[in-house]
């Protein structure tokens, strides 16, 4: 829905242990080992519990997946998959991590189409004209992320922009 009806498109999170409950038929336990001490050296049940929410992780991307190919029209993997980023809750995530592997925007870009390369090319450019007039830097304006999601998806509105994450 993200393209033509954002309104409809559900972003509110889910938790691990109810996807995998609806999506694998398998519970997720959670127990009293996930309020327990990570600060130190990680005991057995840290190290299972730390393990299982990693393989749920993958197997519901499997699962999930599967049921995307299924759909008729297929639809496309989201943004962030498409463009190889990694999963994020928020932009200030991203903001907050200097130092990680995110891919250059310049080569992001390049997996638009014409016309959205165009429109990243031109949100870019005002974003550092806004961020030049008020002495700040771009990112605080917008991230190349955000921007390369309004390109591709070219929201219809101002409501459309801030059904984005």
């Amino acid at each position: 829905y993200a393209a033509t009806e954002p309104e409809k498109a559900n972003k509110s999170l889910v938790a691990l242990a109810r996807q995998c409950k609806e999506h694998l038929q398998l519970p997720l336990l959670k127990d009293k080992v996930r309020r327990s001490d990570w600060t130190r050296p990680l005991n057995q049940f840290q190290i299972d519990y730390a393990a299982s929410d990693a393989y749920a992780g993958f197997m519901l991307y499997h699962a999930l997946e599967a049921k995307r190919k299924m759909l008729r029209p297929v639809p496309p993997r989201p943004g962030h998959a498409e463009l190889g980023l990694p999963i994020r809750l928020t932009d200030e995530d991203e903001a907050a991590a200097p130092g990680s592997a995110q891919p250059r925007a310049s080569k992001l870009d390049e997996e638009l189409d014409p016309v959205s390369r165009r429109l990243f090319a031109a949100l870019r450019q005002r974003r550092n004209e806004i961020a030049k007039e008020k002495n700040i830097v771009p990112i605080v304006v917008a991230l190349d992320r955000t921007l390369l999601r309004i390109a591709r998806l070219r929201p219809p509105d101002v409501d459309g922009i801030k059904l984005l994450n």
